[in-house]
């Protein structure tokens, strides 16, 4: 009895092979979702699935998931600079240099307006 085998020992193996196709690969479209008119970003999706405008994008785009500094602009995809973006800290003082409205930190009060009731708050140091 011998136990040296051969492909040709299995033909229906070799034709199970021959016939043989993987599924055919499916392309996944990557979307930014915005708003009409101010083109703000709205969701991100890749199954189609949102009833709004949308522009196609990029596997790394969607990736990063954050769109906060992004915008469509006649239907392109651009990135808006927010490097110049900052935030102060405050604490309230009696005589700091930021004047604000009173009882309302978050509204500064600048040098030319004229307001009776005010605060004041000095920057706050970590």
């Amino acid at each position: 009895m011998s136990t040296n085998t051969t492909p040709a020992d299995y033909p229906s193996l070799i034709e199970a092979f021959n016939n043989f196709s993987s599924a055919p690969t499916t392309q996944i479209e990557y979307r930014l979702y915005y708003e009409t008119g101010s083109g703000k970003p709205i969701a991100m999706s890749s199954s189609g699935n949102i009833d709004a405008p949308y522009v196609v994008i990029t596997k790394d785009v969607y990736d990063r998931a954050a769109y906060n500094n992004l915008k469509v602009v006649d239907g392109k995809l651009v990135t808006i600079d927010n490097q110049y973006t900052s935030m102060l800290q405050l604490k309230k003082s009696s005589t700091g240099e930021y004047a604000t409205a009173k009882n309302n930190a978050s509204v500064l009060i600048i040098e030319t307006e004229e307001i009776d009731q005010t605060d004041h708050y000095e920057r706050k140091y970590n």
